[in-house]
């Protein structure tokens, strides 16, 4: 399929989505995955008979998300701010439109989504520093108003219901944590159809985003405490964060159902530490997602407090690897860190050898 792409491209963000028209021959080449609300395929431009440019290209049906009563121009306007940061995010080359669809054009990243890489072929160390990225691309998003609210690997489960009344697993293909390099590791975050912007007045959202394995408790109404309400703030995107880096750690989500999670975010269990301690995953890893996954939203930290937690400034040498199994942790509180913890977290000094001391390609962004 040969696409004539009018490419309207951004030329300043700061004056809005200004329409600047392009016109190219793309050539769809395959079906490379999904995303928030559309298919995406891979199209390449040829001058000559040789390919000399690559793009992933997300449909978006205009009627469904009118259905659902959501904006596209809602990541339109995401990826427009966001792909100024071309070393966090997947970069937004422009898009075009027809009656029926949108069609986001983007930075095709050949190794694809993280979920390829997870089922335990990623070591403590490499966890650390895509943690570590992906915090700094939350703290960037947040800090510019956005609250992304899907943040996950490629591949979850969800639950569905049979006609005899039993449960059975469904495997849904996703796409938003985006592999660059696995050698150092260099990730970058995408898929923003289901962000959302607060504006400078506001504080919180209301409506419910993203998949619910991942969602924090806030959003599934699971929080019984009397000053949390429907309304809710950037820190869900933490909450997704732990979930993402317990699955890469321990190759299993950090709660094996939606009673456990209710259990938990009330209090009346304590946080499933078993299977990070299979995996021999030391203490301040544990404990730096124990801490995100605070079923209270106000005791979460934020990205920017997150990035300073001992586990993200330890280089190899200092983390001392856990026997496979190991005893049980005591634990005063099922989540909250002691007060010197907290200072310890804050105060903790950047180490130029740690996760956030990856290097790109000097002619990446040529």
């Amino acid at each position: 399929m040969t696409t004539l792409c009018r490419l309207n491209t951004c030329r300043d963000a700061k004056r809005g989505m200004r329409k600047v028209r392009v016109e190219k021959r793309w050539i769809r080449q395959r079906h490379i995955g999904h995303g928030a609300f559309g298919e995406v395929w891979l199209e390449v431009y040829r001058e000559q008979e040789q390919v000399v440019a690559e793009r992933a290209v997300k449909g978006i049906q205009k009627r469904r998300m009118e259905n659902l009563n959501i904006d596209y121009k809602r990541e339109l306007l995401a990826l427009a701010k966001l792909s100024r940061h071309q070393d966090l995010f997947v970069s937004l080359h422009g898009w075009y439109e027809d009656d029926d669809s949108v069609f986001l054009a983007m930075e095709y990243l050949q190794h694809g989504d993280l979920g390829n890489f997870i089922n335990g072929g990623i070591t403590e160390n490499g966890a650390r520093m895509i943690c570590a990225q992906l915090l700094d691309g939350l703290s960037t998003m947040h800090s510019l108003g956005f609250t992304h609210r899907d943040l996950k690997p490629q591949v979850y489960l969800v639950l569905v219901p049979k006609c005899d009344g039993s449960i059975t697993f469904l495997t849904v293909p996703n796409q938003n944590i985006f592999v660059v390099s696995a050698a150092p590791w260099w990730i970058k975050i995408g898929d923003f159809g289901t962000s959302k912007r607060i504006a400078s007045e506001q504080t919180a959202l209301r409506t419910q985003a993203g998949t619910r394995q991942f969602q924090a408790p806030e959003i599934l109404g699971y929080v019984e405490e009397a000053e949390e309400t429907s309304e809710y703030t950037n820190l869900v995107d933490i909450w997704s964060l732990g979930c993402v880096t317990h699955l890469i750690l321990a190759d299993t989500a950090p709660f094996a159902n939606a009673r456990a999670l209710i259990d938990y975010s009330s209090g009346r269990i304590e946080f499933p530490y078993e299977a990070l301690q299979d995996g021999g995953i030391s203490v301040d890893g544990r404990h730096f997602v124990v801490a995100l996954l605070n079923p209270r939203p106000s005791k979460r930290p934020t990205a920017q407090i997150a990035l300073q937690h001992i586990w993200l400034q330890a280089s190899p040498s200092t983390q001392a690897p856990q026997p496979k199994k190991s005893s049980k942790i005591k634990s005063t509180s099922a989540i909250s860190p002691s007060k010197s913890q907290q200072e310890q977290l804050i105060k903790a000094p950047r180490n130029p050898e740690g996760p956030l001391a990856y290097r790109k390609p000097d002619n990446y962004f040529q």
